[in-house]
C-alpha cells in the first residue's frame, strides 16, 4: 500500500509542478492528414513534439483522399484538418461550424501534361484535379482563363483520386493533372518523356491555398491553452521544414515522411529539388482581402449558393477571449 500511495503522490506532485491539478487532463486533438507535401507541418509537429506536449494529446489519422478527409471532418471523426480554403467556405455555407486558422504553405501544386499520341475526339483538354472546391480548381481556371482559354470549350476538369491519378493519366482518361506534390513529380518520373512538368502562373499576388480547419466544438476557453501550445508546435515545424529543405535538401524530413506518408526517399528528394514547384512553409494569418477574393471567385463559378461572412470564420478572436 505504501508503494502505491508513494506513486500517486509523486504523480500529483509532478502535475502541480506543471501548473495542473491532478484531475486536469490534456486536450485531445484528433488530427487528420493527407499524404501530400503541403501537410508536412502536421506530421513534423507531431513527430518532433509529441513527447513534450504539456496540455494536449494528439492523435494522427491518415487518409488516402481529400474526399475521405473532408467527410471525416464533417462528421467530427477528426477535430482538425488542413483543408483547401474553398472547402472551408463550402462547409460554412452548408451550416457546418468550422473555424479557420493559419495557412501553412504557399505553392506546392504542379501541372503535369501528357504528350498527345493520337488525335483527340474533343478539342477540350481535360485536367484531373482534387475536386471542385479545391484551390487547384480556382488556380487552373484563373490561369488558363487569363491565357485566353475558355472553360468548357478549351479545357475541362474532373475530380481524380490521388492514389489513382497517375493511372488516369496513363490510360488517357485525362490529358493532364494539376495536383499537390509529390504526385505530379511521381507522374513525371514514372512516365518519363511522355509528360511535361510545369508550374501554373497564379497572378501577381499568390492567394493562400489552404488553412487549418477546426471543429468549433473544440474551441472553448478550457481548451485554449492546449490549442495555443499545439499551434506553437506547428509554427516551429514550419520553420524546421524550411531550414531542413533549404540547407540540407530535406534530409530529416524525407526520413520522417516515410513513417507517415510512405513515399520513397528519391521521390521526395526530387520534389524538394524543384523549389519553384514544391511548397514553401510558413504559418501565416490569412488576410481578409484574400478570403474575399476566394469568395468572389467561388460565387462567380457558382460553387457557393449563399453568402458567407469571412470574419465569422476566423479562429483568432475565439482564442483571444
Amino acid at each position: 500500500m505504501s508503494v502505491v500511495l508513494l506513486v500517486i503522490f509523486l504523480h500529483a506532485g509532478q502535475a502541480f509542478a506543471e501548473g495542473k491539478t491532478p484531475s486536469e487532463k490534456p486536450v485531445l486533438l484528433r488530427i487528420g492528414y493527407l499524404p501530400v507535401l503541403a501537410q508536412l507541418p502536421l506530421i513534423v509537429s507531431y513527430d518532433r513534439d509529441r513527447f513534450s506536449y504539456q496540455n494536449v494529446r494528439v492523435e494522427l489519422t491518415g487518409f488516402k483522399s481529400s474526399t475521405a478527409l473532408e467527410a471525416a471532418f464533417r462528421v467530427k471523426a477528426v477535430d482538425i484538418a488542413y483543408l483547401p480554403i474553398p472547402t472551408i467556405f463550402a462547409m460554412r455555407a452548408e451550416g457546418i461550424n468550422v473555424l479557420m486558422g493559419n495557412s501553412l504553405h504557399q505553392g506546392g501544386s504542379s501541372l503535369v501534361t501528357a504528350s498527345p499520341e493520337k488525335e483527340k475526339k474533343s478539342s477540350a483538354t481535360v485536367y484531373g484535379i482534387p475536386g471542385l472546391t479545391s484551390s487547384e480548381f480556382l488556380i487552373i481556371y484563373s490561369s488558363l482563363s487569363r491565357a485566353g482559354l475558355s472553360y468548357g470549350d478549351d479545357f475541362k476538369v474532373v475530380a481524380v483520386q490521388l492514389d489513382s491519378s497517375i493511372e488516369e493519366l496513363k490510360q488517357g482518361h485525362v490529358d493532364g493533372l494539376f495536383l499537390p506534390e509529390p504526385y505530379p513529380t511521381m507522374a513525371s518520373l514514372q512516365l518519363s518523356d511522355k509528360v511535361q512538368l510545369s508550374q501554373l502562373a497564379v497572378g501577381d499576388v499568390e492567394i493562400p491555398q489552404a488553412a487549418l480547419a477546426f471543429n468549433s466544438n473544440l474551441v472553448t476557453n478550457s481548451n485554449n491553452g492546449g490549442l495555443l501550445e499545439w499551434l506553437g508546435s506547428i509554427e516551429r515545424a514550419c520553420r524546421f521544414l524550411e531550414e531542413d529543405i533549404q540547407n540540407y535538401g530535406g534530409a530529416q524530413t524525407i526520413l520522417t515522411q516515410q513513417l507517415y506518408f510512405g513515399f520513397e526517399p528519391a521521390l521526395i528528394r526530387q520534389s524538394f529539388s524543384n523549389r519553384h514547384l514544391s511548397p514553401r512553409f510558413s504559418s501565416e494569418k490569412v488576410a481578409l482581402s484574400a478570403l474575399e477574393e476566394i469568395f468572389e471567385k467561388m460565387i462567380s463559378l457558382k460553387l457557393l449558393q449563399k453568402s458567407v461572412n469571412a470574419n465569422d470564420m476566423l479562429l483568432d478572436p475565439y482564442l483571444l477571449q
